[in-house]
Order: C-alpha cells, then structure tokens, then sequence
C-alpha cells in the first residue's frame, strides 16, 4: 500500500520534550511508529558544544532542537552537529520555564525576533535554510496579538529564508505559570495557526497543542502541513503505533509483537512503556511489574508470561 502522508508531503511528528525526546525513546518510537518524524529534546548550544559525545541519537527521521540567544555559539554548535550526521535542526522559541527566561531563550525570544534571526543565520553556514525550522507560541503574555506573531514570522522569514515554522497553539505567559501549567491553561486556539498558513500558503505550518484523535489530526492536516504529538507519547504508546498505522496504510501489530522488535532494552527505555497497555486488561500488572525488568531477555519473558500481552491482536 502507498503511504497517505508522502502522497501529500504532510507530516505528522512526536514533539520535543524535556527529559523525554531522548536517543531511549527514539530508538522505542522507531519501532512504534517509523513513519513520524522525531523532534529531540531542546538541548542548549553550550551543551552540545561541550559534550558532543552525548548526543547518540539516530539521523533518521530526527530534528534536532537547540535553545540558546548568542549567534557566536550557534555558529560553533551548527559545525558540531554536521560533524556527527545532524541533518535538520529546529530553534526553541516556545520553552517558558523561569530556567530558560534566565538564560534569554526558549518563548522569551519571541520579543526578539531580529536576535532569532541572528542566530539562525549562524547555523546557516552549516545548514541550508530548508534544514532549518523555528517552534514558537502564538505569543507571549499580552503580546500575543495577530500582528505580534505575523510580524515574528515574517521578520525571520525575510532576513534567514526559513519557512518552516511549527506553532504551539497556545500564548505562554513568562511569569504566573509553570511550564505544565503553560501547556494547559493558556487557551488553545488553532484558527490562529490556520491562518497563518493561509497568510503564507508556501511556507510549511506545524501545529502543536492538544491534539490526540485521528480525527483531530485528519482536520488539522487539511490545512497546516504537520501536526506534532505531544504528550499523547507518554500517556498512550500504543494510540501512536495506530496513528501511525492509520497514515501509511499498514495493518496494526499487537502489543506483543511490538515488544518482540526492540533490538535493545534498558530502565530508560521501561519508563516509556509504562502506558503500552493502558486501558487494557492487565495494565496494572503491566505497569507494577516493568520496573524490575532489566534487559530484553526479560521483557519478553514477562511479555510471555502473561497470555494478554504475548496473544491478544489489537486491530
């Protein structure tokens, strides 16, 4: 069967999350989902300039994110990411956590549309602009109005060339809200997004924020080019395998012969798995016992075990 998705050059995509969109879970999401594009975890140019050894992700499918306000540093961090097989790269300009407004990026740099563009012209010199992409917010506090984000798009835009933005369809507020709270009260509001995309019919728009039916999805895509996933991925493993599914036209596998295709497993990679059963008859089971499984090996003889997780097909 022809895949629905590269008949149409849309994507869909897993997020980019703290502590979660790591090397564990992209080799995990490989085998759910092989199809989605995988957006790394912000990591700071100063990091990545340090410890470039640690950056073991898989080029295949990967965006990798960077974070960080001074255009020198990204100069140096674009070089070491091309030197290690990096192939496109994406700038977080949506993160509002006290942390990052510390360090001036993540969502406070929306404000300062003219240094983003600095910035992303110094990892031009290692990457060509379709490389690169930009994730923001509609906005930042009470500067979130139709203008301010059109004029943040088009500002870097016509000084860098990069037409590929992906936008959470939230405002962050940089005081008042922690980060999951910044994720859940700020209403959403995908109209926004969608016109934008009308606005700039040749640019590629991501949309980001709440979306977690194939339903949803099927209608965001009608419009804007990718939708992004967020935390579906660690509430619902399995709904991204049928997402997945659902786009490139193959049958759906059952939990069991998902696990059987891991090639490595370690206690980073269990934390993921947590929810591979959810709603499921033996859930709990499932979850109480994942934390005492130390290799592969021992995975599958647990998934054996229990005549739910070794023979039960999910269509």
């Amino acid at each position: 069967m022809q895949s629905l998705l590269p008949l149409t050059n849309k994507v869909i995509s897993i997020a980019p999350m703290m502590g979660w969109t790591n090397p564990s879970l992209q080799k995990l999401i490989k085998v759910i989902a092989p199809n989605m594009m995988f957006y790394s975890q912000m990591y700071h140019v100063e990091a990545v300039i340090r410890r470039p050894d640690k950056l073991t992700y898989l080029s295949e499918n990967l965006i990798f994110q960077l974070g960080g306000s001074s255009p020198e540093k990204f100069l140096q961090a674009g070089r070491v990411l091309k030197d290690i097989g990096i192939k496109k790269i994406n700038l977080n300009i949506g993160c509002p956590s006290p942390k990052v407004q510390k360090g001036n990026f993540g969502a406070c740099l929306m404000k300062e549309p003219n240094l983003v563009a600095e910035c992303l012209s110094a990892l031009a010199s290692s990457y060509h602009s379709n490389q690169l992409s930009v994730k923001c917010r509609l906005g930042v506090d009470h500067d979130d109005s139709e203008s301010f984000l059109h004029h943040f798009i088009d500002t870097i835009s016509k000084e860098t060339d990069i037409k590929t933005f992906i936008v959470h369809a939230r405002k962050a507020w940089l005081s008042g809200l922690n980060p999951k709270q910044n994720r859940d009260i700020p209403p959403l509001d995908y109209e926004r997004v969608y016109r934008l995309k009308e606005k700039h019919p040749k640019f590629h728009i991501g949309i980001n924020g709440g979306i977690n039916k194939i339903s949803d999805i099927t209608e965001h895509l009608k419009i804007c080019d990718e939708v992004m996933i967020g935390r579906l991925v660690l509430n619902d493993l399995y709904k991204i395998h049928e997402i997945d599914a659902y786009y490139n036209q193959y049958n759906t596998s059952s939990r069991g012969s998902l696990l059987e295709n891991l090639k490595v497993y370690n206690k980073d990679t269990g934390r993921f798995l947590q929810s591979l059963y959810k709603s499921m008859p033996g859930c709990k089971e499932w979850r109480r016992k994942l934390p005492e499984i130390e290799n592969l090996r021992q995975l599958l003889s647990l998934s054996q075990q229990n005549s739910l997780l070794a023979t039960q097909e999910i269509g």
